[in-house]
């Protein structure tokens, strides 16, 4: 971190704040008490008449009904009332002890972009550490609690609430003067067909037949946007990856053409040597998924495997009216049952989204003597895979292929071996403690079921920090 810029609101003593004006000074300050400070937030931001503005290094959703979520949703509440609201989120988290199973910051962005609350990240080379939340102008609330579990339920924390308006003007000041963000512009979607997705003789019936071809020429068709098209054949075939000779090209498409005629799904026109006319058959008036362009501007459309394609396809659905948007929650008998699915095929394809970090997962808990709850998905973005790929280049040049390699089977071992910011803290870690330890740390998590809420990345970092080692394991550096 030493070449980051560092943007830090300390609590010392009451509170100092330290911004261009010199230091300002409180007119009346409280000491909040660490099982107050959730109640406290969100009293005051329900009393904000003109502005919330808010800088938090950890704001993580994990749990629906949980202190965070419900601080989540008394923003999104503010902003409906015609509060101007804003939030400020780091983007570099690290992996922290007591908190590190409680993943990324990324679905408080998503919940708040999705409820049209104004939400940024900071820039890739800022810390931005502070914790603090400054109300119409006036009231400042900051200390050391980050908007986690963790934080809100276990930790000992110290915050304070200060009544100044000398004091909020240089925390806005600070807030305003890091480097930010701004929220994605590109958001443009592709609408697949609510029948498709739900009546079992259209998705469902592509799935259990592992007809991906069919799947993924009638996304290109509805991408196509419009409902009567000519297929140009050379397009699609390179979107399809079909490394052959034009004229079996044509044939391998007119094959998959003439199984979507069968599906009723297209009425298609082949000609020998001339592009297909196809008109999209209409499908009722469900609500439709939406997927982003992205995906096929990306060349996820080539990656994935048809299970993560269609769990894709069914997140967007689902999400779409989801009260936690774009995140959403069910369980996988019930995904199972309504989509048409086995249970097998659904983790099959929630695995690979894993391993790609394109899918966040709360696995449901097990209470005392009540069933499992559902499971909860976080979609992330969908990114460019060859940035991926130069970053996993980097690692290698900078720590070396074997270390590489045994992060990353370590990162597979909770299925986020393309999580390339966690399988560099595990690099480090290795450096620190030795290979033994997080091969022991390994063991821990894989001897839990995967769809045990504990087996995720934080949790296998955390693990190997907290593993203590006797005099027959093998001595850190080793």
């Amino acid at each position: 971190m030493a070449n980051k810029k560092t943007f830090i609101l300390r609590l010392t003593g009451l509170l100092i704040l330290w911004g261009s004006a010199g230091v300002a000074r409180a007119r009346e300050a409280e000491y909040v008490p660490e099982r107050a400070y959730l109640d406290t937030v969100i009293r005051e931001i329900k009393k904000a008449r003109e502005s919330v503005t808010v800088g938090m290094y950890m704001f993580t959703l994990r749990s629906p009904g949980g202190g965070a979520h419900r601080l989540a949703q008394a923003l999104a509440e503010a902003h409906r009332a015609g509060i101007k609201v804003e939030v400020l989120l780091d983007q570099n988290i690290e992996f922290l002890d007591g908190e590190a199973g409680e993943g990324k910051n990324g679905a408080a962005y998503a919940f708040l972009q999705s409820q049209g609350v104004p939400v940024y990240f900071d820039d890739g080379a800022t810390f931005a550490h502070g914790k603090v939340v400054v109300i119409d102008g006036e009231v400042v609330i900051t200390g050391s609690s980050n908007w986690s579990e963790a934080a809100l339920t276990r930790n000992h924390e110290a915050n304070v609430l200060i009544r100044s308006k000398d004091v909020a003007r240089e925390a806005l000041a600070a807030l305003r003067a890091i480097p930010r963000q701004a929220p994605m512009a590109d958001m443009a979607t592709v609408e697949i067909p609510g029948e498709f997705v739900q009546d079992p003789k259209y998705l469902g019936r592509m799935a259990n037949r592992g007809d991906e071809r069919a799947f993924d020429v009638y996304l290109y068709l509805l991408k196509q946007g419009t409902a009567t098209a000519t297929v140009d054949y050379d397009d699609l075939a390179g979107s399809l990856g079909l490394a052959m000779d034009p004229n079996a090209g044509r044939r391998q498409i007119n094959k998959v053409l003439k199984k979507l005629v069968g599906y009723g799904l297209i009425r298609a026109t082949t000609s020998y040597g001339k592009d297909a006319e196809v008109a999209l058959n209409p499908l009722g008036d469900r609500r439709p998924a939406r997927v982003p362009v992205a995906y096929w501007k990306m060349g996820w459309d080539g990656r994935l495997g048809l299970a993560a394609k269609w769990f894709m396809v069914v997140g967007a659905f689902e999400g779409d009216v989801s009260t936690l948007r774009p995140r959403w929650s069910a369980a996988e008998k019930t995904l199972a049952r309504r989509y048409h699915v086995s249970a097998w095929f659904i983790s099959r394809g929630v695995m690979e989204l894993r391993r790609w970090n394109l899918l966040e997962v709360g696995y449901g808990t097990l209470p005392e003597g009540g069933p499992r709850l559902p499971n909860l998905y976080t979609p992330n973005e969908f990114y460019d895979p060859g940035l991926a790929e130069k970053k996993l280049e980097d690692l290698k040049r900078r720590y070396g292929e074997e270390k590489l390699a045994r992060a990353r089977r370590a990162a597979g071992a909770v299925y986020e071996d393309w999580d390339l910011a966690g399988v560099e803290e595990l690099i480090k870690l290795e450096e620190q403690f030795g290979v033994g330890r997080v091969e022991a740390g390994v063991r821990v998590v894989e001897g839990k079921r995967g769809d045990n809420p504990d087996r995720n990345l934080g949790y296998l970092i955390g693990t190997i920090r907290n593993l203590k080692f006797g005099p027959l394991d093998v001595a850190p550096g080793r």
